[in-house]
């Protein structure tokens, strides 16, 4: 009896060990299965975003291409408008020539014209050119040449006093309206910086300019009797600089004198 209880008890542990181990093989498969399922799920909801993203990213390029199909379509039908517009103006214009068949004949005709009339302007000289007036403007002292004697011994070089005598050559001015024989001999000595230098005519009693010096010959630096003095045309006239208006081609000299004007030929001086 007591052999058969054994022997049932080991049976029975016998049994409980193969149950128990299944009941532990099952676990691990349990958890193995549950991991695969829990991989498999993360799988699907990652395929399910890319699926997502990828139809976003379809919607996006659809309206991009709907946008640009939109604007192309606005500048095809800007095109059309714009060359609509050009026919149009074409056939007004060929309406017209139709109307009128001398219109074109009829404006060559008035470019030529024009043309010609241009072409024979600038071969003639302009009224501008026409108009100008001109004068010419000498500055000698070639006197003191033969009265070195009584130069300022400082003025005694080519500097002050040229071997020939002349300080300027005559030279061509424009003449304007109103323009004095001092107003030329300013416009020289500026241009060709010569020195000048004057008495205003609130200074004298002659109420007139006074020329003292030009290029750095002055009242006296050739004896007592010594200055400048200007002529127009050959004539001495007896006023101001600033006071004989000049007209076109009249030709201006100042001339040094040594001897109040009888070295240069001046008859009104005593």
């Amino acid at each position: 009896m007591k052999r058969q209880l054994i022997s049932i008890g080991f049976i029975g542990i016998i049994l409980l060990s193969i149950i128990t181990g299944c009941k532990i093989q099952s676990i691990d498969q349990y958890h193995k299965a549950s991991e695969k399922n829990n991989i498999e799920d993360k799988l699907e909801v990652n395929a399910d975003e890319s699926v997502e993203a990828d139809a976003e990213i379809d919607r996006q390029d659809a309206e991009k291409d709907l946008e640009i199909n939109e604007e192309q379509q606005e500048e095809n039908q800007q095109k059309r408008e714009t060359k609509k517009i050009q026919n149009s103006e074409s056939e007004k214009l060929l309406t017209i020539d139709k109307k009128d068949g001398s219109v074109n004949g009829e404006n060559d005709r008035n470019k030529n014209s024009a043309s010609n009339n241009t072409g024979q302007k600038s071969s003639k000289p302009s009224m501008d050119n026409n108009n100008r007036k001109y004068v010419t403007l000498t500055i000698r002292c070639d006197t003191i040449l033969n009265n070195r004697d009584k130069l300022d011994p400082r003025l005694n070089s080519e500097q002050f006093i040229p071997s020939d005598g002349i300080i300027l050559k005559k030279t061509k001015f424009e003449l304007k309206d109103n323009e004095s024989v001092f107003d030329i001999l300013v416009k020289a000595t500026r241009k060709y910086r010569i020195h000048m230098e004057y008495q205003g005519a609130s200074n004298n009693q002659y109420n007139s300019v006074y020329i003292q010096g030009i290029n750095n010959i002055y009242e006296f630096s050739c004896g007592e009797l010594s200055g400048w003095m200007y002529n127009v045309n050959g004539n001495y006239p007896n006023i101001g600089a600033d006071k004989y208006i000049l007209k076109d081609g009249d030709n201006i000299e100042w001339r040094y004198t040594c001897d109040l004007g009888r070295d240069l030929g001046v008859t009104w001086i005593k």
